[in-house]
């Protein structure tokens, strides 16, 4: 159940990006809380009972849709919360705005 639930959840996250690529959703609605993926931090899904009985080839799958949807969460967050956080972190920026504006007056 984890896995389809957090495939779905990259699915859906996907669809978002496209719909705001293909301009049917605007950017600030696309990286609303309700379009965003719902885990922020990054954390192994705890083990449960009886997941060593789980056929290998399970395991595995479990194994590379974890490492997907941690792939998109991280991708979420750099393009939704790493933008200001860059920009308000960043000397080099921070320089070129002020020599432009100071080129420009």
């Amino acid at each position: 159940m984890r896995l389809t639930t957090r495939l779905m959840q990259v699915a859906s996250w996907l669809l978002v990006q496209r719909a705001m690529r293909e301009g049917e959703i605007p950017m600030d609605e696309a990286s609303s809380e309700k379009y965003r993926l719902i885990a922020r931090e990054p954390a192994p899904a705890p083990a449960f009972a009886a997941a060593d009985e789980l056929p290998e080839a399970l395991k595995a799958l479990m194994l590379k849709g974890a490492a997907i949807f941690e792939r998109v969460r991280r991708l979420d967050e750099t393009m939704y919360d790493g933008e200001a956080a860059a920009e308000n972190a960043n000397p080099v920026s921070d320089q070129h705005a002020r020599l432009a504006a100071a080129f420009l007056r």
